[in-house]
C-alpha cells in the first residue's frame, strides 16, 4: 500500500525568494505483507533542489507534480501522484526619486523629462513590467507633474509608486547669464 498526500499542497514562497521549503501534511510511505523493496519520488518538471521527496523539499514557483512508486519484494508496484504549488505572494519593489527638478526647454513652458533610468523595480520572481504614466521622455509642463509608475511581476502580483516633477521656467535673463 502506498499512501501519499491526496490534495494539492499549497505554500507561498519564502520572503525574498523564488520557492517555499514544503513538508507535505502527511508523508508518504509504502507497506506490504511481503516487505516494500524501494519507495522512489520524482519531480516534474525537475523543479525540486531536495532528494527527500517523501517528506517535502525546496520547490520552485509554480505547480511541480511529484510521482511516487513503490515495489515490494514480489515486483508488485503502487503509483501515486500529487501536486505542490508554490505562489509568489509577494509585490515587487519600486523604488522611485523623491523628486526631480529640471528647468524648461529653451524657450519653451515644457521640460522634456526622462526619468525611467532612475526608477527601479526589483523583484524575487523577476519584473515583468514597469509603466509609467506620463511616460518617461515626454514634455511637462510648468508646475508640479505627478507620475505614477506601476510594476507587475511574473506572478502578476503589482506595486506603485509615484514621484513629483517640479519643473521651473527658465526666463530670458537666466539664460543670458548662463551664457557668459
Amino acid at each position: 500500500m502506498l499512501a501519499a498526500p491526496s490534495a494539492t499542497i499549497t505554500a507561498a514562497a519564502a520572503s525574498g525568494q523564488a520557492y517555499a521549503d514544503v513538508t507535505y501534511p502527511t508523508p508518504v510511505t509504502a507497506t506490504d505483507i511481503v516487505g516494500v523493496t524501494s519507495l522512489i519520488c520524482v519531480a516534474t518538471p525537475s523543479s525540486v533542489t531536495s532528494s527527500a521527496l517523501t517528506v517535502g523539499g525546496r520547490f520552485r514557483g509554480g505547480t511541480t507534480t511529484v510521482n511516487c512508486a513503490a515495489k515490494d519484494a514480489q515486483g508488485n508496484e503502487a503509483l501515486a501522484s500529487f501536486a505542490v504549488t508554490v505562489e509568489d505572494q509577494e509585490p515587487p519593489t519600486l523604488s522611485v526619486p523623491a523628486s526631480i527638478s529640471v528647468n524648461t526647454d529653451a524657450g519653451r513652458n515644457v521640460a522634456t523629462v526622462s526619468y525611467l533610468s532612475q526608477v527601479i523595480a526589483t523583484d524575487n520572481v523577476g519584473v515583468a513590467s514597469l509603466v509609467c504614466t506620463p511616460p518617461s521622455g515626454g514634455a511637462f509642463p510648468v508646475g508640479t507633474s505627478t507620475v505614477t509608475c506601476t510594476a507587475t511581476d511574473t506572478a502578476a502580483a503589482g506595486s506603485d509608486g509615484t514621484v513629483a516633477m517640479d519643473l521651473t521656467r527658465v526666463s530670458r535673463a537666466m539664460m543670458k547669464s548662463s551664457a557668459l
